[in-house]
């Protein structure tokens, strides 16, 4: 099976679950999150 490339539109509570359960699974995705406010999406995948 080749990558697959997931992106999540907004970085709520609903977002970033979403992203940590596609995470979970232990396949080879690509994961891109995006909100209007940086500062949202960088806390949704744990950077400062």
């Amino acid at each position: 099976m080749s990558n697959m490339t997931i992106t999540i539109v907004g970085t709520g509570a609903i977002g970033t679950s979403l992203g940590l359960a596609l995470k979970q699974l232990n396949k080879p995705l690509q994961l891109i999150a995006h909100d209007k406010e940086l500062s949202h999406a960088q806390k949704a995948v744990g950077q400062p």
